[in-house]
């Protein structure tokens, strides 16, 4: 979690998980999770807007393990804006990439009473196209999902749902890794410190069904052999590394036709290379 304090501070998933709370990030009376983020708030080196904001870990000790675009992945929260600052506007969701520049996806807004789904159809732009996904008063419930599913972003508030396929509109949203983000991301920083954004969450569910599973590792001492998850008629190639501290990966097999539900391959040893990876051609 980043705090808005004056070092926008990060809580590290252990301290989250021990119970912590402050003046920025409570427990409320009516049992809802609390993000409050004053427009005074510090702010990290890539916004000028303070925070009190939820970060996906996959793994708690390392930012670079992240979700592909492919399989289903959904975020799902149920919760209400309380406050807002001047500009009217906060952030209550994102889907929130990690490679290169890391731009953010889709930042889902309340925008005085209105909800928007801002998505950047292509990655290296600094525009996003505006979704509306209907009004929502100050203090009423908020149902929304936000969710990717094999290239295509969909987001559902209170019954009215946008979809978008991002890999049409710019191939390079393949190639990146993604997280979810979720609290009260302030788009002002301007005024007296009582003014800011308060979003109170009474559900925050995330879910990932990725596109393959590694179901088994086999070896002796000619190969190493991996079985995974397969649908009848995608390909699948198999990538290596020396060691999981380098960016680039190597793809080690041809495109593997899928005939059944599971596939396999198996890397001559000796090899190289020790750490595995299974990715999916686009279908």
């Amino acid at each position: 979690m980043t705090l808005p304090d004056i070092n926008a501070s990060v809580v590290a998933p252990a301290e989250l998980t021990a119970g912590f709370s402050n003046a920025y990030f409570y427990t409320g009376a009516d049992g809802a999770m609390v993000c409050w983020a004053p427009v005074t708030g510090g702010t990290t080196s890539a916004s000028d807007f303070p925070r009190c904001e939820l970060r996906e870990k996959l793994n708690p000790t390392d930012n670079s393990i992240n979700w592909l675009a492919f399989g289903t992945h959904v975020l799902d929260a149920r919760c209400r804006v309380t406050q807002l600052p001047s500009t009217k506007r906060v952030v209550i969701g994102q889907i929130h990439s990690y490679l290169g520049d890391a731009p953010p996806l889709l930042l889902l807004v309340f925008n005085d009473g209105n909800i928007e789904g801002q998505v950047k159809l292509v990655s290296t732009s600094s525009n996003n196209v505006t979704y509306a996904l209907g009004p929502v008063a100050l203090g009423k419930d908020i149902q929304y999902q936000i969710q990717m599913r094999d290239g295509v972003v969909s987001m559902t508030v209170n019954g009215t749902t946008r979809t978008v396929d991002v890999f049409a509109t710019d191939p390079a949203w393949k190639t990146q890794t993604y997280y979810f983000k979720a609290g009260a991301y302030c788009l002002d920083n301007e005024g007296v410190s009582t003014e800011g954004a308060k979003v109170r969450f009474f559900r925050l569910n995330v879910q990932h069904d990725t596109a393959c599973v590694i179901l088994n590792v086999s070896t002796d001492p000619a190969r190493c052999c991996l079985t995974w998850t397969s649908e009848p008629g995608n390909q699948y190639y198999v990538q290596g590394a020396t060691s999981m501290n380098q960016t680039q990966w190597f793809t080690l097999s041809a495109n593997l036709t899928a005939h059944g539900d599971t596939i396999s391959y198996c890397v001559p040893l000796p090899s190289p290379y020790r750490y595995f990876r299974v990715g999916m051609v686009t279908p």
